[in-house]
């Protein structure tokens, strides 16, 4: 389908983050005529999306290359070689799971750490640039739909009307009729920043109930803290961070029941429960957005159709990362033990002698080839 297309949908798209970005990208690469992306006006004080380090590993890389954005990003970021599990208080190394080369020749993408705000401007000029417009942000107060289009009301009144319209952001999922997210008072998420060590690396310092991803993104270190609200860093091992650590609820929820109601599209933190152990907020995003492209792209003039397909494809998907997610915050908050020793140790035997092995444990979500599957 061409962008003159007669037929080709009209596509707006709520949200103008990187999954809000990436799916106007993907569109307007699939040729679907005109893509207005509405970013929605701040309602946290933009503290509830702070600047933090963004981990893309191969299912998100190969789409950003299939969409010809991976080389843009390729100065501003880092490519890690190696991520290590490690103790907090001494510092052992638990695990070394290789993840640059040896990783990317096994999934035919890399992993690339970069920052959000870095990673939004570079995305923001290649949309100007290919000419998706933006409309000025609004308060959005209610979202329709019907049979020919859906449409939505800024609280000042106005309203616009698409024949496909793209949800992005979880604040939306009220206004959709979705569950929204909810809070964990007991945790929090903690964001940070320290220099810049001589080294190419994620590091995983696991401590009790609490574990802190700290990784290069090119200009400097990363933080990223799970766990008890009251929690002090001040005795572990890890790098020291520079200031103070940025503080939000720890979200908790499940994906939406229906990803495409009418001709309305989720994607991203309106699909998907949230990933905050599994670090693939962005990721998961960048994959609905490439297939949610090509489905619309492949039914033509059937948006509906194409929009149900979507659905049938990628809620399994959003279930099976929220299932692996509840595993792995459980995992998280065992209490120290014997079986929580054993499965350290076996994890860091396989990482050093079977790496191949120990990298297949992860196939199911980094092996995930959206552009292979929907091409």
């Amino acid at each position: 389908m061409t962008g003159t297309d007669d037929r080709a949908p009209r596509i707006g798209v709520l949200g103008a983050g990187v999954a809000g970005l990436v799916a106007a990208l993907a569109c307007d690469f699939a040729g679907l005529g005109t893509v207005t992306v509405h970013p929605l006006a701040e309602t946290g004080g933009g503290s509830l999306n702070p600047n933090r380090g963004i981990e893309l590993r191969a299912n998100a890389t190969r789409v950003l290359r299939a969409l010809g954005l991976l080389d843009a990003l390729s100065g501003q970021g880092h490519y890690p070689q190696f991520a290590y599990r490690r103790a907090h208080g001494s510092g052992f190394l638990i695990a070394q799971l290789p993840i640059g080369q040896l990783a990317e020749a096994r999934y035919g993408a890399p992993a690339w750490l970069i920052e959000r705000d870095v990673l939004l401007a570079e995305l923001e000029d290649i949309a100007g640039a290919r000419g998706i417009r933006t409309a000025p942000p609004a308060r959005i107060a209610r979202i329709d739909s019907d049979g020919d289009c859906a449409s939505i009301t800024a609280a000042d009144g106005a309203t616009r009307s698409y024949g496909v319209l793209i949800a992005t952001e979880p604040e939306l999922r009220p206004l959709l009729g979705i569950e929204p997210y909810a809070t964990d008072a007991s945790e929090t998420l903690r964001y940070g920043w320290g220099s810049e060590p001589d080294a190419s690396s994620i590091t995983h310092w696991l401590g009790e109930l609490t574990a802190l991803t700290v990784h290069s993104t090119g200009l400097r270190l990363a933080f990223e803290a799970r766990g008890p609200r009251d929690h002090s860093f001040d005795a572990w091992r890890s790098p020291p961070i520079e200031g103070a650590f940025v503080s939000l609820p720890y979200p908790v929820g499940q994906p939406a029941p229906d990803w495409a109601p009418g001709r309305i599209a989720l994607l991203g933190g309106a699909a998907h429960a949230p990933l905050p152990e599994l670090r693939q907020d962005v990721g998961a995003a960048i994959e609905d957005a490439w297939v949610l492209a090509r489905l619309l792209d492949q039914w033509e003039d059937e948006s509906v159709s194409a929009l149900r397909e979507y659905h049938h494809y990628r809620a399994p998907r959003g279930r099976q990362l929220a299932t692996y997610e509840a595993r792995a915050r459980t995992a998280r908050r065992v209490a120290p033990g014997s079986a929580q020793l054993k499965a350290r140790l076996a994890a860091g035997a396989m990482s050093r002698f079977l790496p191949e092995m120990a990298l297949s444990g992860e196939d199911w979500l980094y092996g995930y080839d959206a552009v292979k599957g929907f091409a």
